[in-house]
């Protein structure tokens, strides 16, 4: 059986959809990389929150 011929044509359907792909993966990672950073963000604006308490508790 003889191997297929690979046109110029499919090369740019392979790269299209090896970049699509990423750009899909990539955006998944970011999303996390996102929500872990507003959580840091909620969790440090508790911390400053708990700190000002305490310091007026102790005014």
């Amino acid at each position: 059986m003889p191997a297929k011929k690979i046109t110029i044509d499919d090369l740019a359907l392979m790269v299209s959809k090896g970049f699509a792909e990423t750009r899909e993966y990539m955006d998944k990672r970011f999303d996390s990389i996102e929500d872990r950073l507003g959580n840091l963000e909620k969790g440090f604006e508790e911390m400053k929150a708990e700190l000002f308490f305490t310091a007026q508790k102790k005014i």
